[in-house]
């Protein structure tokens, strides 16, 4: 790698392998260093930043512990890809899945107007196919790193009042219940697993035909009226899906 001479701060009380962890966090953190990314040798840091090596270990030692990095036998230590565990059981939005990981979850939003909806969504949503729908779409990301796009429509009707929201980072359900006193009850979700189409894998950071989970959601609120209606691309390497089952012994197998 060629890095430009950085330098650590001696006189400072903060000890030089935290500052060395905090800015190896900063380059993950802002993308600079991407998940799978190799980052330079002891040797190469120590040149770098004109430290000993043992201060170099004790960083990058912390950061693997916390499963920021990850060392590999005789290649060198990479930036870990991140991994979420999503329990598909139970309803649960993007931004608590983040924060559950211990994640901090952003989000870049492409669209958010008026549209009409067409008629997969109209049936979904049980309105009228010449009836307005809202459209979301954002590019959902975890510590600055891109891990889905969602696709999301709501019934114009109901919650005209949200085009009116700077939504930004927030969770969408919690917009909702703050503000409409509607919340998710539970989904019905078809979960595909496909290649992802060029246009979601370029947003997404990913080789179009990467593998992707596709998901269908239909959300209900409390009075088991449909509320929303979602179709999100995740990253097929970045996600890990959970199913619980209840069995019934009195069921044959």
């Amino acid at each position: 790698m060629n890095e430009k001479k950085e330098k650590l701060d001696s006189k400072s009380p903060i000890p030089l392998y935290f500052q060395l962890k905090s800015y190896i966090e900063d380059q993950i953190d802002t993308g600079v260093w991407e998940a799978g990314t190799q980052i330079p040798s002891e040797l190469e840091l120590s040149e770098l930043f004109q430290i000993s090596r043992t201060t170099i270990r004790q960083a990058i030692g912390e950061l693997v512990n916390e499963r920021k990095l990850e060392r590999v036998q005789g290649r060198g230590t990479f930036v870990s890809e991140i991994s979420i565990d999503k329990q598909i059981e139970r309803v649960s939005g993007f931004s608590q899945d983040m924060r559950t990981r211990g994640l901090t979850p952003t989000s870049d939003i492409l669209n958010f107007e008026m549209v009409n909806a067409p008629e997969k969504i109209a049936r979904a949503l049980n309105i009228n196919e010449a009836d307005f729908a809202i459209l979301l779409k954002r590019l959902r990301k975890g510590n600055n790193r891109r891990i889905a796009l969602e696709v999301v429509y709501l019934p114009y009707e109901k919650f005209k009042d949200l085009l009116d929201v700077e939504i930004g980072n927030d969770s969408l359900y919690e917009i909702l219940a703050k503000k409409f006193g509607i919340w998710p009850k539970c989904s019905q979700q078809i979960i595909e697993s496909i290649k992802c189409p060029a246009e979601e894998a370029d947003l997404l950071g990913i080789e179009s035909g990467a593998p992707v989970f596709l998901f269908h959601t239909t959300a209900f609120d409390q009075y088991d009226q449909p509320m929303e209606y979602t179709e999100g691309y995740y990253r097929g390497d970045r996600y890990i899906l959970h199913l619980t089952n209840v069995i019934n012994p009195s069921s044959n197998s």
